[in-house]
């Protein structure tokens, strides 16, 4: 059994593990989140008294919504929960250990049959193989993964979604008619191709007026991956619009209130509505990344400068808006000849021209 006990203003958890006991921290001030831990690891001891070869699937579900209700997002952990039930209802809530590769093969072949989009299988195989994973690093599972080898069902690739110069001007007009705030986002997303993460932490220190560049820096927005930093120039339209803000102090976008998932401010409700008020109800702040890199590639843009801007690990992921490419007019210089160039020819050197009576029959 754990029990809980109050060091200053944080509680800490007591349990015994094996010969002696453990005292943690639990990090936190609040009775009721610890709580949670403690009841984490009262299950965490039950589990380890199970074999391994024990654990069913619906142990692991459990275990692992245990877990997560304090590492993940209630949305994530909904989603996670509703791809396991489909999982174990087609092959079963027995041992994870007993379930076998064909097992799996043969769940894609159901599971295909009954949706018929290969994106949403793909997602059940995901989740399946990501909490057996979790699993055996959380040491109550040692065997095999039985995912390990099965192949995601391939999926056909879609060109992005991106708004016309007719569309973004529209969009526009109705952002700055509903609120500076979403102007401001909106044209971030529009003109300099940032994610919505890096347009909600924003802040003035990566704007260089005298450069042009803006130094995009992702150590405060994806959080569990390496520090990166890009650059990406400020386009003319977007230093008008920013430009008034700058003594408002050293964030771009104002702080609202958190919705408990890592963003400073979540736009989505209002973005919604200034898309659907501007005709463009299927946009997504997504999208307007997507026209921005859209919109450079038809003006004629290189991939490769585009994919520095966007900040792709490899050109191939900038390679979904190759066929926006304009018509490179530099292939005219192949085999091209000078027209100030008179071509003489000697008929002297010219074969004769066959007559019919020498034209063999």
């Amino acid at each position: 059994m754990a029990s809980l006990y109050k060091r200053g203003n944080v509680w800490y958890v007591k349990y015994r593990d094996g010969a002696g006991w453990v005292y943690r921290s639990t990090g936190t001030r609040i009775r009721r989140d610890a709580e949670l831990i403690r009841r984490q690891v009262e299950r965490a001891d039950n589990r380890q008294m199970t074999p391994p070869d024990r654990l069913t699937w619906s142990d692991l579900l459990h275990a692992w919504t245990d877990w997560a209700g304090l590492h993940r997002a209630p949305r994530t952990i909904e989603m996670y929960r509703e791809q396991m039930q489909i999982l174990i209802r087609h092959i079963g809530a027995g041992s994870i250990a007993r379930t076998t590769r064909a097992e799996i093969e043969q769940f894609k072949q159901e599971r295909i049959s009954e949706v018929s989009q290969p994106r949403t299988v793909n997602i059940a195989l995901q989740c399946g193989k990501a909490l057996v994973r979790w699993a055996i690093d959380s040491g109550i599972y040692a065997g095999q993964n039985p995912f390990a080898g099965v192949k995601p069902l391939p999926v056909p690739q879609r060109p992005p979604r991106w708004l016309t110069e007719s569309q973004i001007d529209r969009l526009l007009y109705v952002a700055e008619l509903y609120s500076a705030d979403l102007y401001r986002f909106v044209s971030l997303g529009l003109f300099a191709g940032l994610r919505k993460q890096e347009i909600v932490n924003a802040r003035w220190e990566w704007f260089d007026w005298n450069r042009g560049v803006i130094s995009v820096s992702s150590a405060k927005v994806r959080r569990g991956q390496k520090a990166e930093t890009r650059t990406v120039p400020i386009h003319d339209r977007l230093g008008a619009i920013l430009q008034p803000r700058l003594a408002w102090g050293w964030i771009i976008m104002p702080e609202t209130e958190p919705n408990g998932r890592g963003y400073r401010v979540d736009p989505k409700k209002s973005f919604a509505t200034v898309a659907r008020a501007a005709g463009v109800s299927w946009c997504t702040p997504h999208i307007l990344r997507h026209t921005f890199a859209s919109q450079c590639v038809i003006a004629g843009i290189d991939l490769y400068r585009v994919s520095q801007w966007l900040g792709h690990s490899s050109i191939t992921t900038t390679q979904i808006y190759a066929h926006l490419l304009p018509g490179d007019r530099m292939i005219n210089k192949m085999l091209s000849l000078r027209r100030n160039e008179s071509i003489t020819l000697d008929d002297q050197s010219l074969p004769a021209r066959p007559t019919r009576h020498t034209v063999p029959i």
